[in-house]
């Protein structure tokens, strides 16, 4: 969703609040005629200011005119207390109290349509609901013992500089096995990224490949640009794709491409550093070792020890 968009969905639920609430005054009206007559009183006050400013007492006549419009509202409020009907019954109701609907929190873009757009970028990040639901705040170090809490410790603290920085091309590699964090973290990092206005995509080793391989071989379309244009590149499961000479050499374009354009990466794989080696090569390993933060995750599958709480 782009910001235009979200203002627009804005606007929409602004003229729908106004609506209902001009609706429910006009029920009062019409139920309660000295509901009505003080509407009626109420609704001139502005033809009443703008005829006051060409007069020679204006200051006197508009303070006069406020007392009054502030003396009718508080008899509307009496009169539908006692009529049994809430004061705020037809005030319009705003999704964004911070901005009554209108996008604009008097200097910029109001906190909901940024927030609107970022929610929309999570979905089309490939990440989609895990954005919300894995998040650097409900990260817990409770699951890994003794030496492998300390060493995810300074793992979390990498990440959360990594998120708080991002912008300086810097990329990632997460090393470990299954159900220590990975993902966990990708996404915490990508919802902070996507927070600040960067664009993310997140998608598995095998899926980039194959959209790679659906263009090169002519088996249809597919948008591989997206790997080289977003701003931060999360691939996961690097090494359980099936390997090819043709896999490994999109895996150094990608690489190659995104580092010479200052482009971030964060490669999350369950191989150790020989294996990472023996399987892509010395070019890409060093790559790998030259412009890539490691991060080694430790412990036990977390998921294992949720099952047994």
């Amino acid at each position: 969703m782009t910001v235009n968009e979200a203002m627009l969905q804005k606007n929409a639920q602004r003229e729908k609040a106004l609506s209902d609430a001009a609706r429910k005054t006009e029920e009062l009206d019409e139920k309660y005629p000295d509901i009505a007559e003080i509407d009626k009183e109420l609704s001139s006050v502005s033809a009443q200011i703008i005829s006051a400013l060409s007069s020679e007492n204006c200051s006197e006549r508009i303070e006069k005119i406020k007392e009054r419009n502030l003396f009718l509202q508080e008899m509307r409020k009496e009169k539908l207390i006692s009529y049994g009907i809430s004061p705020q019954y037809d005030t319009p109701v705003f999704s964004c109290p911070l901005c009554s609907d209108t996008g604009y929190d008097g200097k910029t873009f109001c906190s909901c349509v940024i927030k609107a757009c970022a929610r929309d970028a999570y979905l089309s990040s490939g990440l989609g609901k895990a954005l919300l639901d894995q998040t650097f705040e409900n990260f817990s170090l409770k699951y890994y013992g003794g030496k492998a809490r300390e060493d995810m410790s300074d793992v979390l603290d990498i990440c959360l500089d990594y998120a708080s920085s991002f912008g300086n091309g810097a990329n990632l590699l997460f090393t470990g096995g299954t159900g220590l964090g990975k993902t966990h973290l990708s996404s915490a990092i990508a919802q902070r990224v996507i927070d600040k206005g960067y664009t993310v995509v997140y998608e598995s080793a095998q899926n980039v490949f194959d959209d790679f391989e659906t263009v090169r071989f002519g088996r249809g379309t597919a948008d591989t640009s997206k790997y080289l244009n977003c701003d931060l590149l999360i691939m996961d499961d690097l090494g359980s794709e099936f390997s090819t000479q043709y896999t490994a050499s999109v895996l150094y374009q990608i690489i190659n491409q995104r580092l010479m354009n200052g482009r971030s990466v964060i490669l999350s794989t369950n191989l150790g550093a020989k294996e990472l080696s023996k399987r892509y090569g010395e070019r890409i390993y060093s790559r790998l070792l030259g412009s890539f933060d490691t991060c080694v995750f430790a412990g036990s599958d977390i998921r294992l020890i949720k099952l047994g709480e």
